[in-house]
This record gives C-alpha cells, sequence and structure tokens, in this order.
C-alpha cells in the first residue's frame, strides 16, 4: 500500500457496508427479506459488489416507475369479482409481475459465476416460470387486465437488461482506470 491509512479503510469498508445496507433497509422501512439477505451476503462475505447492484438497483427502480406510472395512469381494476383486496386501486402496470420478472437479474448473476449447463437451464426456467405463473395469478385473481401483466413484464425486463448494461459498463470503465499505465 502506498498510504498507512489505506488498509484500514479496506478493512472498514466490509463493515460500514453491512451498516449502511441494514440502515437503509431501516430508514426506508423495508423488509428485511430473502432478498435483502441475499444482497447483504453477496456485499459482506462474498464482496461482489456488482453482483449485489445488478440484483438490487432493478427492483427499486422498477419500483420507483412502478409507483410513478400508477399514479400517473390510474386505470381502475377489472370490474370482476376480486378474490383479494389492495391498498392500490389502481391497475395499471401490475407490480407484481414486473417485481418478478426483476428476480429474473438473479440469472445473470448466475450465468456470470457458472459454467454448468444444468445450473443455468434451472435458473432459466424458474425465470420464465415465475413471472408467468405470477401474472397468470393475477389476472385469475381479478386484480388485473392482461395488458396491465403485460406492461408489467415489460417493464421488470427493460429495467433488468438497462441496468445490467449500465452497471458492467461501468465496471468495466472503472476496472480500465485501475490499471496502471504501461511505462
Amino acid at each position: 500500500y502506498e498510504s498507512w491509512s489505506l488498509p484500514f479503510s479496506v478493512l472498514l469498508g466490509t463493515p460500514f457496508a453491512l451498516l449502511g445496507a441494514m440502515f437503509g433497509t431501516w430508514a426506508l422501512g423495508l423488509d428485511n427479506n430473502l432478498y435483502t439477505q441475499i444482497g447483504i451476503v453477496l456485499l459482506i462475505v462474498l464482496k461482489r459488489w456488482l453482483d449485489t447492484l445488478v440484483i438490487a438497483l432493478p427492483l427499486v427502480l422498477e419500483a420507483m416507475i412502478f409507483i410513478s406510472v400508477t399514479w400517473l395512469v390510474a386505470r381502475p381494476r377489472p370490474d370482476v369479482p376480486r378474490l383479494d383486496g389492495s391498498p392500490v386501486d389502481s391497475s395499471f402496470p401490475s407490480g407484481h409481475t414486473a417485481a418478478a420478472v426483476v428476480y429474473a437479474a438473479m440469472v445473470v448473476v448466475v450465468f456470470w459465476h457458472t459454467r454448468k449447463v444444468w445450473v443455468r437451464a434451472l435458473a432459466v426456467v424458474v425465470a420464465v416460470f415465475v413471472p408467468i405463473a405470477v401474472a397468470t395469478a393475477r389476472i385469475y385473481r381479478g386484480m388485473h387486465f392482461l395488458t396491465d401483466v403485460v406492461a408489467g413484464a415489460l417493464l421488470g425486463g427493460v429495467v433488468v437488461v438497462i441496468t445490467t448494461r449500465v452497471l458492467t459498463a461501468a465496471a468495466k470503465r472503472n476496472a480500465g482506470e485501475r490499471t496502471p499505465p504501461p511505462h
């Protein structure tokens, strides 16, 4: 190390990242669910910053866009008997379907870290099946029109693709800046 203080900042980075993640989860009133815990494990234990961001950032962006579009469009739910209620009375787009597609960002991370065909195939099957099951359930329960779940799926897919491309480009650019110039 070129400085005596650099090792201390490296050693303190992990505890501060953990505290920051926990504080952010608490301050925003978010659930400490399995998704949060996977992100923290990737972030802290495996020191996979890019993986964590590729999984977490699309979900945050999807939620922000979903809330904005829901408020702007204010489309009423289908006029059919519903099997459950919702605090949100707007139908477009389906946030459940969008979130289910966003969880497919985990497939991107799986593809980065394994070459095993069966693991990749399983990840893809789950990433395709879960959003279809969620979309079907949302329509069946009378909460959405078909166009709502299609829009939700497109929203989730676009957010994952854009976020992954932006973050990987930034990581490559950042890695290029860290390489020492040739002498």
